[in-house]
């Protein structure tokens, strides 16, 4: 089952996909629970998506490896996830709860607000590829989104 958040992703993903082999959930976490709660959790997922980048370039498509939760107000751990990736270079995904537009960490990294939500729920069969839209700008988001 392929997942997107927004329309604009599946559409840019330009594979031709019945009805059935998708989902759009809708950005974020509640989003994410109402459309994916009545899934079995063993079902395969391929989440495709927009993401931003602190130095990753606009346009790359980058696999996931891990995926971590990003809070900076936090002021403890939460789990994080490994995926299955074949793929020589890849990435680790942190999925906010915000659009984020600035951090600290400086190894090329990959930002979502869906892909830890996801595996939260108890998906364990899970693949993910992010499209860098943006190095952390709205603004550029929203042009590449909308292009």
């Amino acid at each position: 089952m392929y997942i997107f958040a927004e329309k604009e992703e599946q559409l840019r993903f330009k594979k031709d996909l019945k009805e059935n082999e998708y989902i759009i959930t809708g950005v974020g976490f509640p989003n994410i629970y109402l459309a994916l709660k009545d899934l079995p959790r063993d079902t395969e997922i391929i989440n495709i998506g927009f993401a931003g980048s602190n130095n990753i370039e606009v346009g790359k498509v980058c696999p996931i490896k891990e995926v971590r939760h990003f809070h900076p107000s936090l002021n403890f751990s939460t789990p994080s996830f490994t995926l299955k990736c074949d793929e020589k270079e890849s990435f680790i995904c942190y999925s906010a709860d915000f659009f984020v537009t600035e951090c600290d960490i400086k190894e090329p990294i990959v930002f979502d607000m869906e892909l830890y939500s996801i595996l939260l729920l108890g998906f364990t069969n899970v693949t993910a590829y992010k499209y860098i839209s943006d190095n952390l700008s709205l603004d550029t988001y929203r042009e590449e989104r909308d292009r």
